[in-house]
């Protein structure tokens, strides 16, 4: 896949990488009902701010800046990966448990992470999400 900008790498970066987060979803992550347990709510909100400003700020980032910026979007501590743990826990309340659910986020490909980040993320944090369409 060719990607015209950080910003749309960094897109597909949230969902492959989500999606493999996803997959590794314990019990302190999820019930048994699929539902977010208190400490994956916690983290989901610890890291929305962050999340808001990376991808914010990735969107006109040149690829010299952008390297900085996508620090911990899908690497280091499972915690604090702001782009690939927000997703993976957006797609375990989408899924409620039945992986079947998947298939409409993977077919939206990197544009249905700012589709779930306007359905997930309170109105302050949203209006400040990029509004464009990959190309």
């Amino acid at each position: 896949m060719e990607f015209k900008s950080p910003f749309e790498f960094a897109l597909w970066e949230c969902l492959t990488e989500g999606l493999g987060n996803y997959r590794s979803l314990s019990d302190k992550w999820l019930q048994v009902d699929g539902v977010l347990t208190l400490h994956a709510q916690e983290v989901l909100q610890r890291l929305q701010p962050i999340f808001v400003e990376r991808l914010a700020a990735l969107e006109p980032a040149s690829q010299e800046k952008a390297a900085g910026l996508m620090e911990g979007l899908s690497s280091g501590a499972f915690e604090k990966k702001w782009g690939a743990l927000r997703v993976a826990l957006w797609l375990a309340q989408e899924t409620h448990g039945d992986d079947r659910n998947l298939r409409k986020w993977v077919e939206a490909g990197p544009l249905g992470v700012l589709e779930l980040a306007q359905k997930y993320l309170p109105e302050s944090f949203e209006t400040k999400m990029p509004k464009r369409e990959l190309k």
